[in-house]
């Protein structure tokens, strides 16, 4: 494994995390017994940890040992809904995750159910290495809200749904609240980045669809988006165009013009893999386990290989779990059964996927995603839990070999969120307590209790 000289920035630092293995990731290669350097909310400094004592020249540094453990950029989830943990559990069999389990209670939510919904998700993001999220649901401004308490990173959109759905709107007052969610949240808070967020084209109308898009190329936001899904989408668009759902939201300037994040994508034609891979500004969103249990997925290796652009999401139930890292190791191993080869997508690919690539998708990539000077603090640090583990190959044993019980520290904005795999802002049997009780009351009034 090389070792890579230093990238300073210069100046002294308020904490020094120094010793481990440091992943800078974006290309960059493994540091052994390297450090990184934190100023504020920022990163100073990376480089072997010999060079970045220099940057701890204050006596009120806080000089952090690490040895033995591995640093890396937090993850980035590119597609989820932290307001829909109350399905765990629920969506696996004959019905239906979205139609038949999900749109039936979502009509009895408010926002102080999203809030306490939210919040066990935001807990299980951030105790399993993810630092940023992709939030596309109801009442955004409550699990916005979640996410601040905690302290994990939101790329948050409200659910925008016109023609078909659990909460129903007209197409002026659709756009009226996500205007006011974006400008609400725009440049307010360090750790809110709002995106526009039409649900899909079969349960959006096309003028709701064409004024979205355009609100989010004005205010410079990402339009994140379910496409390609499910068959009643494809048959909900060949009726009303006669093209397949890509092929529909590339007519209508959808693909094009910003950062665009397409969740799913599952159900592509060759033809519609080819305009993902010819259109730069969008990323195709693989949600690894939930495209298993729906026995319909992304051709995530293909698309990379026609040069597209890809990322990875947990999305929600039937996955049940909001670790990105266990994403990006059921990538690997899911493209290598669907491709026939086993190394369709490299654990190194699926870890750029879940850090780097992901935050690019986002449109975040010049802050988020990788180790470097003047990049965010949104830092992971990982115990392996074999003494020898990740030495050799340390990204390829982050994806193959470690969990949320590998994860020892998590920084978001140069603020510790979690230590020794615990949450610094909240205590978590209260946050399972609150969320129970949010999913009883939610049951209770949708007359299923």
């Amino acid at each position: 494994m090389e070792c890579r000289g230093p990238m300073t920035a210069g100046g002294s630092a308020d904490i020094v995390l120094t010793g481990a293995i440091v992943l800078p990731m974006g290309g960059a290669e493994p540091i052994v017994n390297g450090a990184v350097a934190i100023s504020g909310n920022s990163i100073t400094a990376v480089g072997e940890a010999a060079v970045i004592a220099a940057h701890a020249d204050d006596s009120e540094t806080e000089i952090i040992d690490l040895s033995g453990a591995l640093v890396m950029p937090g993850c980035v989830n590119a597609h989820t809904h932290l307001g829909l943990t109350w399905a765990r559990g629920l969506a696996i069999g004959d019905r239906h995750p979205v139609y038949d389990v999900f749109w039936p209670l979502e009509r009895a939510l408010d926002p102080d159910i999203v809030r306490d919904l939210s919040r066990a998700a935001v807990a299980d993001s951030l105790l399993s290495g993810t630092t940023t999220v992709a939030d596309h649901y109801f009442f955004p401004d409550a699990g916005v809200e979640a996410c601040i308490e905690l302290g994990l990173r939101s790329a948050a959109g409200l659910t925008v749904m016109t023609l078909d759905g659990p909460r129903l709107h007209d197409d002026s007052a659709s756009v009226a609240e996500a205007e006011r969610f974006v400008d609400t949240w725009l440049d307010r808070h360090p750790l809110v980045h709002p995106t526009v967020a039409p649900h899909a084209p079969d349960t959006c109308d096309d003028d709701t669809l064409r004024t979205l898009t355009e609100l989010a190329r004005d205010r410079g936001v990402p339009l994140h988006f379910h496409l390609a899904q499910t068959d009643q989408e494809l048959r909900a668009i060949a009726e009303r165009s006669g093209r397949s759902p890509i092929a529909h939201v590339d007519d209508l300037g959808m693909l094009s013009g910003g950062p665009t994040v397409a969740a799913h994508c599952s159900r592509s034609s060759d033809d519609d893999l080819s305009r993902l891979a010819d259109r730069p500004d969008t990323t195709a969103v693989y949600c690894p386990t939930v495209h298993a249990i729906d026995g319909v997925s992304l051709r995530a290796a293909e698309l990379l290989a026609h040069g597209g652009n890809l990322a990875i999401g947990t999305d929600c139930a039937p996955n049940d779990n909001y670790s990105v890292l266990a994403e990006a190791r059921c990538a690997v191993l899911a493209q290598g059964v669907l491709t026939g080869r086993g190394d369709a997508i490299a654990p190194t690919t699926a870890l750029e996927l879940a850090t780097t690539r992901n935050a690019d998708a986002l449109g975040l990539g010049d802050r988020l995603g990788r180790l470097a000077p003047g990049y965010l603090a949104d830092i992971v640090v990982l115990r392996p839990r074999s003494a020898t583990a990740g030495f050799d190959e340390p990204q390829s044993a982050v994806v193959m070999g470690s969990d949320a019980r590998s994860v020892e520290r998590v920084y978001v904005n140069g603020e510790l969120v979690v230590i020794d795999g615990h949450l610094v802002a909240a205590d978590e049997a209260e946050v399972a307590e609150r969320t129970q009780t949010a999913a009883r009351t939610l049951r209770e009034r949708a007359g299923l209790a």
